[in-house]
């Protein structure tokens, strides 16, 4: 059964959870000791029964895998070879470009200068697509075993499963950096074919495209129109992402238009410098501020909940870390009194920041 705390803490769609689990089995991990390192005493079988569950049981379970391997600077199939340092300093080269095609042209030339990790992006465009091509020297020595915490018994799969999930991360990267869903038009892999199972596996996962196999390299396929999308990343948003990036990641929504999800990249994590006017929301994302109100109307929200809602995320999270004073994360959010802030937080979540801290260290 769910804990009684389901029914006392902020609740969340359990998809982020469901996501991050399946993720987990997919790199050959055990779910179940994930969540007994988080001290989480919900089961694998109950999250993905529930339609809810407790928010903070997803960033104890992400903090959990973090520390189990996203700490570690090697690379490590899951992080599609990639190092966390070089992904970083990648990451890091693209956030200023202008658009997607700026952005991709950096990290070609990014990873044609690297030597610490064996993979190559680079992309190509044609009458109809942009190409990006993804590889990756994935063959493990003879007297190696593959890197832990991967417990593999079939080398194939790990080939297979390291350029699907380099694909898939490089996806979702291109996803984060416009603020929305990139459609795919069709994947190239090359490895073989390994069974019904898995190819149903990949549909699913790449929403049901053409999928080629033995081919020369790894491409993905997508209308070439989103070459000219405006990155609406800022540099905090980019330090959150960097801070957090599986779970960003793998929580960004697969067939999303949202507007919301747009701002609240934009927004990122600090507000101690003022935000965005509502004008210059509009610009970034290509409309008119009529247009953009209308499009929150459509959502049932607005700009002022959508700040709210950020400054709320950002400030739970904060307190359940415990590294800063509540003074501190006041000014993080952007306001000038502490009470203004208390008052806010009581607001939106029914407690005091400090009761709310209090609650978190003691659990």
């Amino acid at each position: 059964m769910m804990s009684n705390a389901a029914t006392s803490s902020e609740q969340a769609s359990s998809t982020k959870m469901i996501r991050l689990l399946n993720y987990i089995e997919e790199m050959g991990m055990n779910p179940s000791i994930v969540l007994e390192q988080a001290n989480l005493t919900t089961t694998v079988e109950e999250y993905r029964a529930a339609d809810f569950i407790p928010k903070e049981d997803i960033g104890k379970a992400f903090i959990a895998i973090k520390d189990l391997v996203a700490h570690s600077n090697q690379s490590i199939v899951w992080a599609s070879g990639i190092s966390r340092n070089s992904f970083k300093l990648l990451c890091r080269c693209m956030e200023s470009s202008s658009n997607l095609w700026e952005a991709l042209e950096r990290a070609e030339e990014f990873t044609e200068l690297q030597t610490e990790d064996k993979y190559t992006i680079s992309f190509s465009v044609n009458s109809e697509h942009a190409v990006i091509e993804y590889n990756l020297e994935t063959q493990f020595p003879e007297d190696k075993e593959p890197p832990a915490p991967i417990d593999v018994l079939n080398k194939d799969r790990v080939n297979a499963f390291t350029a699907c999930s380099g694909m898939h991360v490089w996806h979702k990267l291109c996803c984060w950096l416009v603020g929305e869903h990139i459609e795919v038009s069709r994947a190239d892999f090359n490895f073989a074919f390994i069974d019904d199972d898995y190819h149903e596996s990949l549909l699913a996962r790449f929403s049901y495209i053409p999928l080629t196999y033995d081919c020369d390299s790894n491409k993905l396929y997508i209308p070439k129109k989103y070459l000219d999308y405006k990155l609406v990343n800022s540099k905090d948003s980019m330090d959150s992402f960097l801070e957090n990036m599986l779970l960003e990641l793998l929580a960004f929504p697969d067939n999303s238009q949202s507007v919301k999800n747009k701002i609240k990249t934009m927004l990122g994590s600090n507000f101690a410098n003022g935000t965005p006017s509502f004008e210059e929301i509009a610009d970034t994302i290509n409309t008119s501020p009529s247009g953009l109100r209308r499009k929150l109307i459509k959502e049932n929200t607005s700009y002022q909940k959508i700040k709210d809602e950020c400054r709320r995320d950002i400030a739970i999270d904060l307190l359940r870390r415990g590294q800063l004073s509540i003074s501190e994360i006041s000014k993080k959010l952007g306001y000038i009194e502490t009470g203004s802030f208390s008052r806010s937080f009581k607001q939106w979540t029914g407690e005091s920041p400090h009761n709310y801290k209090k609650s978190c260290s003691s659990s």
